[in-house]
């Protein structure tokens, strides 16, 4: 695994994107569907 630590730390930062992303749109729809 420490072998390539920068490819790592780019998946890692990316994944997170993904989830915040998700967790954005979680919202909207929650938003969305209350009305």
């Amino acid at each position: 695994m420490g072998t390539k630590p920068r490819t790592a730390r780019v998946a890692f930062s990316s994944l997170h994107l993904y989830l915040e992303f998700s967790n954005c749109c979680v919202l909207v729809f929650q938003l969305f569907t209350k009305n």
